[in-house]
């Protein structure tokens, strides 16, 4: 199956989760064609502990709020299926499989 869905996650000060979510995202496979971080930088660098992931794409800057963030990532976006998913929430495994079918 070819990787089709393009992931999300507005950030903002999220360390804490944001390491959970983006494991849950990764772990969906093959389907996963990146994950979109748009975190807004104002607590440092948070790259260190995202850089295992080859599919993760991270972007710091400024913002408007979580909209704007939103925004932001989905003009970035590549995939076919586009879904938003908060830093401080998981994917169960699979899911994202059972959606490309």
């Amino acid at each position: 199956m070819p990787a089709v869905v393009s992931v999300i996650t507005p950030s903002h000060q999220s360390q804490p989760w944001l390491r959970l979510c983006a494991n849950s995202v990764a772990d969906q496979g093959l389907v996963l064609r990146e994950h979109i971080i748009q975190d807004t930088g104002a607590a440092g660098d948070i790259a260190p502990e995202l850089r295992l992931h080859t599919r993760l794409r991270l972007f710091q800057e400024p913002d408007q709020g979580m909209y704007d963030a939103i925004n932001k990532a989905l003009a970035r976006a590549d995939g076919e299926s586009l879904a938003w998913l908060n830093s401080d929430e998981q994917y169960l495994p699979g899911v994202l499989v059972r959606v490309a079918e």
